[in-house]
């Protein structure tokens, strides 16, 4: 399981700089904070690694430990949910309201929302989570 998050980690971060270079020849450096691709990439990686980790984690750490760990990583789901929300907005005009990019957009936004209040609901849910510290 870690080799595959590894592998998707690996590949996001090649994305994200493949996007990063691709904006910064079409329009500028200056481009780069108000591109929605840009803005989703960043965002999904803040919603993806968390909750990646917290699954990862969960063979290995208490129930104690894995909540108090999803509650310090709630803030940094949610500000990569809302990034996701404002390319979603960003994106309007190059993309059309239904294209699988904007629709994926708007699933991030919610997971990033609710991401870390539905692993702590899993946690509580698993019976496989270690007891040890």
């Amino acid at each position: 399981m870690s080799l595959v998050g590894i592998l998707a980690f690996g590949y996001m971060l090649a994305e994200l700089g493949r996007v990063f270079l691709e904006v910064v020849n079409r329009s500028g450096v200056s481009a780069i904070p108000l591109d929605g691709v840009i803005q989703h990439k960043i965002g999904e990686l803040m919603v993806s690694v968390p909750l990646f980790l917290v699954v990862l984690l969960s063979y290995v750490w208490s129930k104690e430990r894995l909540f108090t760990f999803a509650s310090r990583l709630q803030i940094v789901m949610i500000v990569g949910g809302l990034l996701n929300g404002i390319a979603w907005y960003g994106l309007r005009e190059r993309e059309s309201w239904d294209s699988f990019f904007r629709i994926w957009c708007l699933i991030i936004l919610v997971v990033g929302l609710f991401g870390s209040q539905t692993a702590k609901w899993l946690v509580s849910k698993t019976k496989r989570i270690s007891n040890a510290n």
